[in-house]
């Protein structure tokens, strides 16, 4: 919808124009976009939110072309060589003849400059503000991605592919390690995910898959939610400290 162009065209009507002349342009305004100000709405779409006739619309739309804001686009020649502008299948074009569209393409260009000064303020200032610790940088000396920074700080041993995630990063532990989970909790991961992969995980971990699961939640039962979620999950594997390969399953 061009929203500057319905402005601009109610400015824009000669004194002459009639009621119904004014109605007809807004709906083709409202059909219209600011850049382009073409617009093919159908006879149905005029006549519904007009409330006009047909023979209204048609002579409201004369007179448009007669004021000079309101054209319609020619879509050919027919094999006598006379202009076509609607044939079967393909409505009517209308161009409204003038309109905001410098202002619009100066408006934008001055607001996309704006936009990078804008941007390049809140990096400087990020920047700055950034623990000078977490300042890992690559050997050209510009910053180093997430994907890179875990694949730097990953441990010794463990192994790191492209788009996948380190165990820290699947579950990262939100509170201090000192927060222990209960003992019955810890009791049913630990239990759910050795008879479902023949893995244990230690309690330290244990705690941290409970926190994981119940993500700040209080449900009912605790150990009822714990061990449903770990039996649901396709991939237990990934629940385990160190990741192993999904168990492979011979095609049927």
């Amino acid at each position: 919808m061009g929203v500057r162009l319905l402005s601009y065209v109610l400015d824009a009507m000669p004194q002459e124009a009639t009621l119904g002349d004014r109605l007809v342009m807004f709906v083709l305004a409202e059909q219209a976009r600011d850049s382009t100000r073409l617009c093919w709405p159908g006879t149905d779409t005029l006549t519904t939110r007009t409330g006009m006739s047909e023979g209204s619309i048609r002579r409201s739309v004369r007179r448009l072309i007669t004021f000079g804001i309101l054209e319609r686009v020619a879509s050919g020649t027919d094999r006598n060589g006379t202009t076509v502008y609607a044939h079967r299948g393909h409505r009517t074009t209308f161009r409204i003849v003038t309109g905001p569209e410098k202002a619009d393409r100066a408006d934008r260009l001055s607001t996309g400059a704006e936009d990078d000064e804008r941007r390049s303020r809140e990096t400087a200032i990020a920047s700055q503000k950034a623990d000078p610790g977490d300042r890992l940088r690559d050997e050209k000396g510009g910053p180093v991605g997430p994907e890179r920074r875990s694949r730097e700080t990953a441990k010794p041993g463990e192994r790191r592919t492209r788009g996948t995630a380190l165990p820290s990063e699947v579950h990262p532990v939100r509170e201090p390690s000192s927060a222990r989970a209960a003992p019955e909790h810890r009791a049913v991961v630990r239990s759910v995910l050795e008879e479902r992969t023949g893995k244990s995980i230690s309690d330290d971990y244990a705690d941290a898959v409970v926190r994981e699961v119940l993500d700040g939640r209080a449900p009912k039962s605790p150990e009822r939610y714990l061990r449903a979620a770990l039996e649901r999950e396709l991939r237990p594997e990934r629940w385990l400290e160190t990741p192993i390969p999904p168990r492979y399953e011979r095609p049927a």
